[in-house]
């Protein structure tokens, strides 16, 4: 903390140099004396504890939490070992093991502890009923494949993939029938070798009954599915229409496969490299899972690391590498993961980390405030002679800016009403208009066109008005490289679909200042995107590589991000505490000639997709199927970017939604489909228990029949509690 605090540093700097004690001298090699005098304190010098003392008074404000979470860190309880029950807790035991023990167990371990031990549990109809609902519940976990997590790990250690595959299992045990689950990207994130186990569930939620509406680009899932809806044909304004409805063709399924990029005939893009002269790597490293690994990332290049669910991908990227480098950069960040040494990181001047957390989370972040293109436009019309006759400054020129936001609205553009026993609506805001700023900024125009006007621009119509002005047309470019031509500069960016987010958290972080070395982590950059938008992100880190100041890393699956990299590492070869080794690393090309690599079994399979058997168990047959004879029928769905579609959904059926990011499949699946299914549910349940739920808004569609009770499954990080 005492990078912000001036005076303490000097305080304690004035201290180690009356000792004779080099400041910049490392920690580890501090005598003991130095380090007492820095904990502890000696006049006038505080003491570092004393300093986190004061700040725990003032935990209360939100910046001294965030300041205080960067020191924190976790270590087992001296009590219960880190058992986490209490010592009576765990003075019963159950044959042998008590209920901490037992926590310890990975799924697959307890699951073998129940099986094993089948005659003490037959002994009452109680007992036989706990059993088998804890067997059943176990076995639909392992089948998921995500047998190896422990009972007792966290949630919020978990992946997206692992969260939505657990969240699928108890789906599947809560044995509900005539149930209509609407699952979002349920591979997304998933090793090919994974999706076998999401399919399983499926299966098993089918045979029950349910109907299931995905939205996924996973050509697998699109194969195994009974109905398929293909939206578009383009984004925003160009998608919205029903391009195709029915069982999924063998021509649909090649084009997906093509898409894809499978090794054998694919298109590589050129790929500058010759020998790597300059690598960094990491040496011995154990954390988590890994198993005291050594592996290099060539600079200039771009390294993919892959590798089954829980291998410990994120562990080494995010945990090791990137904590590391930006230790070695001295900013301020999270112990890294365990490891012995890093080497060659001398050449690296920035880094850059890409996850999946939210953009941001104040209603007013627009795609033009996050990306830096307003930024580059306020300067333009703070210069104009009108704006400079009203005293306007750059600083008039925004939403979140008292001077220049509309006062009534607070520049959201809309004004809430609060329902009481109805969902909340938004009403243009009756002072602006929508335009979220003052009159007189409104007024101040460029070549004809508004402030508010120019804002109100798709990125391809800015791109065309801002000829001449380099600085906004370098940032309208990569928006439209990563195809978002269609999004308006003033889009909220609550409304963005998941693919449109994630290619604008790429615009922010390649937008990164010229000249300096960075070096660029990526986390599934491909995730929720089209095939054809997944190109693009291809095509944009090559590009920003062949400039010669950056190295990427990207976490990846893609098959294609695979194969057009220039370098791969596979850590494998299962997940948790059977994972963490390395099976591979070195060039595609090697890869695809090597025999212990999963990720080369799926790369060089020449699968028709049309015929392709996917490894899932018994797949239920359509006499297995229950054939309501109903179908959820839906007209006029204009919600969003929908174009008053029409289209009925088989009851009972595996229907999958697929098209471009910013089609209208989400719009389709959750804000329409599940979000009347269940408003339609909580409208039954009596006044007093529906002022405590928030509804959702009646969709803009013109009628919707044969709806039952739904549940939206969707991939997300679990909350941060204990």
């Amino acid at each position: 903390p005492l990078e912000s605090w001036e005076y303490e540093k000097d305080l304690l700097i004035g201290v180690l140099e009356e000792m004779g004690i080099d400041p910049d001298t490392p920690w580890r090699d501090l005598p003991e004396e130095a380090k007492e005098v820095i904990k502890h304190g000696h006049h006038p010098w505080p003491g570092i504890e004393a300093i986190f003392e004061e700040l725990e008074q003032y935990r209360y404000k939100a910046h001294i939490r965030i300041l205080l979470a960067r020191y924190r860190a976790y270590t087992r309880c001296p009590v219960c070992n880190g058992l986490r029950f209490s010592r009576e807790a765990l003075s019963y035991k159950l044959l042998g093991k008590n209920i901490g023990e037992f926590y310890s167990m990975s799924i697959e371990e307890a699951l073998d502890f129940l099986r094993e031990n089948r005659t003490f549990f037959s002994r009452d109809r109680a007992t036989e009923t706990l059993y088998r609902e804890l067997k059943d519940r176990l076995e639909t976990l392992v089948k998921a494949g995500v047998g190896y997590l422990g009972l007792g790990r966290q949630s919020r250690s978990l992946s997206g993939g692992e969260m939505l595959r657990v969240a699928l299992a108890r789906a599947l045990g809560n044995a509900l029938k005539d149930t209509l689950y609407c699952l979002e990207e349920p591979t997304r994130g998933l090793h090919p070798s994974d999706v076998a186990g999401v399919l399983t569930v499926m299966e098993g939620l089918l045979k029950k009954g349910n109907t299931i509406l995905t939205v996924t680009h996973d050509p697998y899932i699109i194969a195994s599915s009974d109905q398929l809806l293909k939206l578009g044909p383009g984004a925003g304004k160009s998608g919205g229409e029903l391009v195709y409805s029915g069982p999924p063709q063998p021509e649909i399924l090649r084009e997906y496969q093509e898409l894809q990029g499978k090794a054998r005939g694919v298109r590589r893009m050129e790929k500058r490299f010759g020998a790597f002269s300059k690598v960094l790597e990491l040496r011995g490293v154990r954390c988590n899972n890994l198993k005291d690994i050594t592996v290099r990332f060539p600079l200039h290049a771009i390294t993919v690391v892959t590798g089954v669910s829980g291998s410990g991908k994120s562990s080494l990227v995010e945990e090791v590498l990137y904590r590391a480098v930006k230790r070695q950069l001295g900013e301020p960040v999270e112990a890294p993961g365990a490891f012995h040494s890093i080497e060659g990181h001398e050449a690296i001047e920035c880094v850059v980390l890409v996850d999946q957390s939210k953009l941001t989370r104040t209603p007013r972040a627009t795609v033009a405030t996050y990306s830096g293109i307003l930024e580059a436009i306020r300067p333009i019309f703070a210069s104009l002679p009108e704006a400079k006759a009203l005293g306007l400054k750059e600083g008039n020129f925004s939403f979140n800016s008292p001077r220049g936001r509309c006062p009534w609205c607070k520049g959201l553009g809309v004004e809430v009403l609060e329902m009481q026993f109805l969902p909340d609506v938004e009403l243009p805001c009756p002072v602006c208009k929508g335009a979220r700023l003052r009159p007189e900024i409104c007024a101040i125009s460029l070549r004809g066109v508004r402030f508010d006007q120019c804002l109100a621009m798709t990125v391809d119509e800015a791109y065309r008005f801002f000829k001449g002005e380099e600085r906004v047309r370098e940032r309208l470019a990569l928006l439209r490289k990563l195809g978002l031509g269609h999004l308006t500069l003033d889009q909220r960016l609550n409304t963005l679909s998941g693919g449109e987010a994630q290619r604008l958290r790429l615009v922010k972080a390649f937008s990164s200042p010229p000249g300096q070395h960075t070096l660029y982590i990526l986390d599934e950059p491909t995730r929720s995107l089209h095939p054809q938008e997944a190109e693009l992100i291809v095509g944009a880190c090559h590009e920003l590589v062949n400039r010669g100041n950056a190295t990427a890393v990207v976490v990846e699956h893609n098959p294609r991000f695979i194969v057009n990299a220039h370098w791969v590492i596979e850590l494998g070869p299962f997940g948790g505490d059977r994972g963490g080794k390395l099976i591979f690393q070195g060039t595609p090309d090697e890869l695809l000639e090597s025999t212990s690599s999963m990720t080369s079994r799926f790369l060089r399979r020449d699968g028709d997709l049309v015929n392709a058997q996917v490894d899932r168990g018994t797949p239920v047959t359509k006499d297995q199927k229950v054939d309501t004879g109903y179908e959820i029928e839906i007209r006029g769905a204009r919600h969003h970017n929908l174009k008053s579609i029409d289209l009925s959904i088989p009851r009972g059926r595996f229907v999958v939604i697929t098209g471009p990011s910013g089609s209208g499949k989400s719009t389709l699946a959750f804000d329409i489909i599940h979000a009347e299914g269940e408003r339609r549910y909580i409208e039954c349940l009596p006044s007093y228990m529906r002022q405590f739920i928030k509804l959702y808004e009646r969709p803009d569609v013109d009628e919707i029949v044969g709806l039952s009770p739904s549940v939206a499954i969707k991939q997300r990080k679990a909350a941060s509690g204990p």
